[in-house]
């Protein structure tokens, strides 16, 4: 509780149009839901595309093992665990991989993600962190992302990049280095 990350990635669409998302991310004070005692990390992620900014934050809850509950975003959209959670191991080598599980929110937008500990290209003293994310969005477009989370040996990020993979051919690639 009191830690925070921030970081700042520029990119852009497939199309030319420019991309800055700054993220913000805070772990707060656990809290009580349902009765358990869980853990809260508040995010900010404010997305500038060719100028025009958009934010949006996202509450999420956890055990304290680190197995969702729930997450909740400025607009009003719930999401909740569809199946049994797998949190990120504490530990872990080059080559490990697992399932985090699968979510549905309020909205009707389902999800489900998966993880994979690769070696950094340029350091061995890094390793990159791929969270992998496909989401069935009804009503507006499906999308694959990748999240990956350039770490240091003790699991500290250093830099992050993101990928995105729209349904109707639409890329996007934003980086923090």
């Amino acid at each position: 509780p009191g830690g925070s990350l921030a970081f700042t990635m520029d990119g852009s669409f497939n199309t030319g149009e420019t991309v800055t998302i700054d993220w913000s991310l805070a772990r707060r004070a656990n809290t009580i839901i349902d009765g358990q005692l869980v853990k809260q990390l508040e995010q900010l992620l404010i997305t500038t595309v060719d100028g025009v900014p958009q934010a949006i934050s996202l509450t999420t809850y956890s055990t304290l093992d680190g197995e969702l509950i729930q997450g909740i975003s400025s607009d009003g959209v719930t999401t909740f665990p569809d199946s049994p959670q797998t949190p990120l191991p504490r530990t872990g080598v080059i080559g490990d991989f697992g399932f985090f599980g699968s979510t549905i929110s309020t909205d009707g937008k389902s999800a489900s993600s998966n993880w994979r500990l690769d070696p950094h290209g340029t350091s061995s003293t890094l390793a990159d962190l791929t969270v992998f994310q496909s989401v069935d969005n009804p009503g507006d477009l499906d999308f694959d992302s990748q999240l990956i989370r350039t770490i240091d040996t003790s699991g500290n990020t250093v830099a992050v990049s993101m990928e995105f993979f729209y349904s109707n051919g639409l890329t996007a690639f934003v980086s923090s280095d």
